[in-house]
């Protein structure tokens, strides 16, 4: 039975009067520690000979559940029924005020004796009965009432959940008197916390640290609503950037008016995996992005677009690069403000109309009820634009928390795969006739990414990395389960300095870390330090013995990289040896996870796994109006763009609200073929050029290798068969002065068919096999080595076992050839390190896309 239907079986012709509050003040009882064994929506509530009406929240402070009664008719009675595990609240023996007159409960015939219970309002005593138990009551102070405003600043509550009307839910029962005086039916109203169970990422630290400098500040809050059945116009699941994008375009365009849109949230704050830590660091002024982080307008337009003109926010340069390549977002002073502000800024604008912001709250299944009555205007707007609308129904979304809402126009899923797939599955569409066999497999046809993230954080005097003359660019040293990978940028971290030309006065971030593949391998050493918890940060002090040797070997890592393995560096092993002597270990860190662990997010970014279902993936239940907005599903992985240009596409076709760009989005799509990590992908010619697309680490539809027998010419004038090649070995690039890179990653991938290949004869080593596509240097310009002019090269089928391929000097982006020589020819080395393949698109399809872009390039939202 829903919600709505509780409050209409509740509901009676005539109900007493509430007590004013002089008469009738508020008071609290406190429920055993344990007593919430069942879900906070589920706990069971009997009501005896009185009528409720119930709103439930998580607490603002403390552990210890809590029944308050706001107001009443007449002082109820309340026990705990320890057989049954419920809460009883009784009128039957209250003094009453002259309105009723006590009647045999209901719930008599189940064996409750009416005598055996004593009032709370008159005595302390407990019961005579060994089943019932009696709380003593407790004064509400007025405080605690003044948190249940409207007011995000005044309201502590508020800021963490709507209250939530009761409902039925298989044990969970709301039992009704049926004998009611004639003169009227005493009425009560109650509200049920209990610890939220949904805790995040400032509170886990002030609860483990308690350090502010360590801790970030809280996260911006919103006025909420407390509304326990909402009718919404335009329900948005998600507070993520395409759904407030979406949201607010609709508002913009007078669609609906922000008062009738309601965002529900699981968490405690928006953005998603967009995830500004703000406040860090002794003078509580640095700011870490945990998720995504920047734009990079030649290939994420919109996104760019809409933080800049749409909503005037400033950006300032991500790196160095000029003229400026890629941008994140900065406050007036031009220093770094969280990549979240864009999507806060929407969320302020919406709410700052009217528009209900419900966080902690977390849906778990979705009808669509048949029912003319709650139809809007809106929905007559719509038809009389001529767009089609299904007015014979309305979404019913039903939350983890009690909360049941009403979607009239839209419901907007802005959720990433896996918690949409545990959405679809609770709510069995199947049976309702919303979801076939093609549309659950394409909604399987997206891989969620593995990301890590690790910000080191060194006090004033030990930023070392400045101290070597490095700024930006970045750096890359292989690890395991027992080392500590490196993968970091000197320009990612904020650091700050008292006097600019003292290096002793500066501190800040080094982003030590920042890997990702799909299996998840990248992230082995740091799994066993993320806490069991619902976030993805875990934030890493020397205030004990485990954060102490985690921030020791991190710092070790470090140390001897820079020391020892670094090339090109601008400084002499002597000069490093001087420096990082001096260098004391970070004192705390910032690990950011996003795995499979993360419930609502269950992981960092996706990629398809198959382009044919795309379409149906996108929009997979608009006859329903319910519309997917994410990046999961879009033609830009990896990127908050994905999800804006998901949002620009409903909102046209199915609102008549166009784009509000002067630009063309060109639509670009990636697709991963393989589940294991670092991987040259193999497939036919013809498919490789449908598919136009490129994979994370584990391969493209590009043919960018060669088979195992494959001569490299080795830095010291040797050569070895590119299968034998290992990552840090040297190798000639083709370069000026026999110019030397280290190979960073070897790609295999084992084929054992029959494939395209390309052929050519060559002097040195005789016949070299690669793929047609893989891009050879020919008169300074790089060509596809099945089109190479002039040359006898043949294509054609052949059995191959295996290919393979190098990425050579990937932890430069600026600093190499990025090459290797195969059989005299100069060989693409780029591998599959997208960066690099964005910056030196040298095969076909990245010139022509010059935008296969994953979550290396940045992070989704």
């Amino acid at each position: 039975m829903s919600l709505a239907s509780v409050a209409s079986v509740t509901a009676a012709e005539n109900k007493c009067s509430f007590l004013p509050a002089n008469e009738g003040p508020p008071f609290s009882v406190q429920l055993p520690v344990g007593v919430l064994s069942h879900p906070l929506s589920d706990f069971p509530l009997e009501f005896r000979g009185i009528s409720p009406i119930v709103t439930r929240a998580p607490l603002a402070f403390g552990e210890t559940p809590r029944v308050t009664i706001q107001r009443y008719s007449q002082r109820p009675d309340v026990f705990y029924d320890s057989a049954e595990n419920r809460v009883v609240f009784s009128a039957a023996t209250c003094g009453d005020t002259g309105r009723h007159t006590g009647t045999k409960s209901a719930t008599e015939n189940r064996g409750y004796k009416e005598e055996e219970t004593m009032s709370a309002a008159t005595s302390g005593a407990s019961t005579t009965s060994s089943r019932l138990w009696m709380w003593s009551t407790t004064a509400l102070i007025t405080a605690l009432l003044g948190r249940h405003s409207s007011s995000a600043s005044s309201s502590v509550v508020m800021a963490f959940g709507a209250l939530l009307l009761t409902g039925f839910a298989g044990s969970a029962s709301v039992v009704q008197a049926q004998d009611l005086h004639d003169d009227c039916e005493p009425v009560v109203q109650i509200l049920v916390q209990a610890p939220a169970a949904y805790k995040g990422a400032v509170e886990i630290c002030l609860e483990e640290i308690d350090d502010t400098a360590i801790c970030p500040d809280p996260f911006p809050t919103y006025p909420t609503c407390n509304d326990p059945s909402p009718t919404c116009e335009v329900a948005v699941v998600g507070a993520g950037a395409g759904g407030l994008y979406a949201a607010l375009r609709m508002v913009d365009e007078g669609v609906v008016d922000a008062s009738d849109v309601c965002v529900f949230e699981m968490t405690e704050r928006v953005g998603g995996r967009l995830m500004s830590l703000r406040g860090l660091g002794p003078e509580d002024n640095l700011v870490i992005d945990a998720g995504g982080y920047r734009t990079w307008p030649e290939f994420t337009p919109t996104a760019h677009a809409l933080i800049t003109e749409y909503l005037g926010i400033p950006m300032g340069c991500y790196d160095d690069s000029d003229p400026c390549q890629v941008y994140n977002i900065v406050d007036e002073n031009g220093t770094k403000a969280g990549f979240t502000l864009f999507v806060e800024e929407m969320m302020q604008r919406l709410s700052d109309g009217g528009a209900c912001f419900y966080p902690f709250h977390e849906l778990k299944s979705i009808d669509r009820l048949v029912n003319f009555d709650v139809l809007g205007e809106a929905v007559v707007a719509r038809q009389d634009a001529g767009v089609s609308v299904n007015t014979s129904a309305v979404t019913e979304l039903y939350f983890s928390n009690g909360v049941n809402a009403t979607a009239k126009l839209a419901t907007i899923l802005n959720v990433p795969q896996r918690p949409l797939l545990n959405i679809v599955r609770d709510s069995h569409f199947d049976d309702k006739g919303m979801l076939d066999a093609a549309t659950l497999d394409a909604l399987h046809s997206v891989q969620t990414v593995i990301a890590t993230k690790l910000y080191l954080y060194y006090p004033r005097g030990h930023v070392f990395w400045h101290k070597l003359g490095l700024f930006s660019g970045d750096f890359e040293h292989e690890g395991d389960a027992r080392n500590m990978l490196l993968a970091g940028r000197y320009h990612d971290g904020q650091v700050e300095c008292d006097d600019p030309e003292d290096l002793d006065t500066c501190h800040g971030f080094l982003l030590a870390v920042y890997a990702n593949d799909l299996s998840g391998n990248k992230a082995q050493y740091f799994r066993r330090y993320q806490r069991d918890r619902p976030e993805p940060v875990t934030i890493i002090s020397n205030q004990d013995l485990e954060g102490r040797e985690f921030l020791r070997h991190a710092h070790n890592q470090l140390m001897d990289y820079h020391l020892l393995y670094k090339r090109d560096a601008p400084y002499t092993g002597f000069q490093a040896s001087q420096i990082l002597a001096n260098i004391q270990a970070p004192t705390w860190a910032v690990l950011s996870t996003w795995n499979t662990a993360i419930p609502w997010a269950g992981g960092a970014w996706h990629a398809w796994t198959d382009t044919s279902n795309i379409d149906l993936a996108k929009q997979p239940f608009v006859h329903d109006e319910i519309y997917v907005i994410n990046e999961a599903f879009s033609l830009m992985h990896g990127w908050a763009e994905g999800s804006i240009k998901v949002a620009d596409e409903v909102l046209q076709d199915h609102f008549g609200i166009a784009r509000p760009w002067n630009f063309t989005v060109v639509d670009l799509n990636q697709i991963v073929r393989q589940t294991d990590s670092q991987e040259c992908t193999a497939t036919d010619t013809a498919q490789a050029q449908a598919d136009t697309s490129r994979g994370a680490d584990d391969g493209a539809a590009a043919l960018l290798c060669f088979t195992g027998d494959a001569m490299v010419s080795m830095a010291d004038g040797s050569f070895k068969a590119i299968g034998s090649v290992e990552v840090g070995d040297e190798v000639l690039t083709g370069g000026p002065n026999a110019q030397v890179g280290v190979v960073t990653e070897t790609l295999y991938h084992p084929v054992n068919r029959q494939v395209p290949v390309a052929k050519l004869m060559t002097e040195s080593h005789g016949e070299l096999v690669g793929t047609p596509d893989h891009p050879v240097l020919h008169e300074n310009e790089w060509v596809e080595f099945g089109l190479l002019p002039g040359e006898t090269v043949v294509i054609k089928e052949q059995f191959v076992d295996a290919f393979y391929n190098l990425e050579i000097d990937g932890h430069l982006l600026d600093e190499s050839l990025h090459s290797y020589m195969v059989h005299g020819m100069v060989a693409s080395g780029l591998g599959d390190n997208p960066a690099l393949n964005m910056r030196y698109p040298r095969q076909k399809e990245w010139k022509i896309l010059a935008a296969g872009v994953n979550g290396i390039a940045g992070a989704a939202a």
